[in-house]
């Protein structure tokens, strides 16, 4: 059985993530990715559930790679870009 998949059961079954870190033996961190890319597919756990192992992976992954950008990166972009600018300003002289 997939993990995502025994996580979703477990889930569904209405498990502690404390419990069912013990369960399927992987870290609260997983079980909190796997939870929260089935909350935002917008199917209830029953539905993921009924879904074949590689719909439900496809699912899930596309959930957990909008997830992957972090809002500070474009940020951190343009700090970085000063920084050099300013660094390269100043060995110019």
């Amino acid at each position: 059985m997939l993990r995502q998949r025994e996580i979703i059961s477990l889930l569904n079954q209405g498990q502690s993530q404390n419990a069912i870190c013990s369960l399927v033996h992987c870290s609260k961190r997983s079980v909190s990715e796997v939870s929260k890319a089935a909350r935002d597919t917008g199917k209830s756990y029953g539905e993921l559930l009924a879904l074949s192992d590689s719909e439900l992976l496809t699912i899930l992954s596309t959930q957990e790679a909008s997830q992957v950008e972090d809002p500070r990166k474009a940020e951190l972009a343009v700090c970085a870009n000063q920084f050099v600018e300013t660094i390269n300003s100043k060995t110019t002289l």
